[in-house]
């Protein structure tokens, strides 16, 4: 596979974008806060 489609797959994936956006905006933070504000289990955050 292509690498630039692999690293599309890879970002296009939408709870990593939420993700992403979450971390650029408040900053580093505990994990229980991130699985909170992004309403997922504690393990899947």
């Amino acid at each position: 596979m292509d690498v630039k489609l692999r690293i599309f797959k890879a970002v296009a994936y939408e709870k990593w974008i939420r993700l992403i956006k979450l971390l650029y905006e408040k900053g580093k933070m505990p994990l229980r806060d991130i699985s909170d504000l992004m309403d997922v289990p504690e393990a899947t955050a």
